[in-house]
């Protein structure tokens, strides 16, 4: 019975490989590149199942790589295809296939020399902006920057700081915000390394992307979770309390008690 079990369980994640493979049922060879241990199962219905999952994974990440498929253009099913040769999907989801895609970017793969350097970071950004999205989606009490007004020093000594739930950093290596404006969607991005803070959709407002100091991107690193000042100062952050109340009345961070 368990060596029954382990023999299905191995054909299943064959058939899986099978499936995310394009080479196996693109070619017009239908006995090309098929596994010894499905050969049995009907070849026309395998093919259809193949296509339908790359249809279905190119589906799940184009909905939140958007503008780094409409930069490929032209080479997207063949980037596609190969793509889908060397990263097998790990679960179903958009977030992890757009990950690995953009891992797959990063490890610049052989015959993809004529892909722009910074496509990477175009998915990453993509990325962070759908996270903090869906995380403003999902955090219907998130703080206002409305709600702020001006802080004295002594408020924030006396209350920990935090990020808020729906705000990404990343660090980037090419400034690809030229990408994101029509008037400048045709320039190359400038190469210059930039440290970017994005806040989710708040109350109906447009996502919102901004460059950040270096020390103040470090911080913000440290209290993704709810910090007191002291900790923060133990761990070497430098800052003041404008920095502090620019970041909380931006909607940044939070204070508690």
């Amino acid at each position: 019975m368990v060596k029954s079990s382990s023999a299905q369980l191995d054909r299943q994640k064959r058939l899986v490989s099978y499936l995310a493979d394009p080479d196996a049922y693109l070619s017009t060879d239908l006995h090309l590149g098929v596994d010894e241990a499905i050969r049995g199962m009907d070849k026309i219905g395998l093919r259809i199942m193949g296509k339908v999952a790359l249809r279905k994974r190119r589906s799940k990440i184009g909905s939140i790589l958007v503008k780094t498929f409409e930069v490929i253009g032209d080479d997207l099913d063949a980037v596609l295809n190969d793509f889908s040769r060397r990263k097998l999907p790990v679960d179903l989801s958009r977030e992890s296939n757009a990950t690995q895609f953009y891992e797959y970017l990063l490890s610049a793969p052989e015959g993809s020399s004529d892909l722009p350097e910074y496509l990477a970071d175009l998915a990453l950004f993509e990325i962070n902006c759908w996270q903090a999205i869906l995380a403003s989606e999902n955090n219907l009490e998130i703080y206002h920057s409305g709600d702020a007004k001006k802080a004295s020093p002594e408020m924030f000594d006396n209350m920990k700081i935090g990020r808020q739930p729906d705000v990404r950093l990343v660090e980037l290596e090419y400034d690809i915000r030229s990408l994101l404006d029509d008037k400048g969607a045709s320039d190359e991005p400038a190469q210059k390394h930039i440290q970017l803070v994005i806040l989710g959709r708040r109350e109906n407002s447009p996502l919102r992307v901004f460059e950040i100091e270096e020390h103040l991107f470090g911080l913000l690193g440290d209290i993704e979770e709810a910090a007191t000042l002291k900790s923060l100062k133990d761990q070497g952050h430098d800052y003041n309390a404008k920095d502090l109340n620019e970041l909380w009345q931006s909607g940044v961070i939070e204070i508690e008690k």
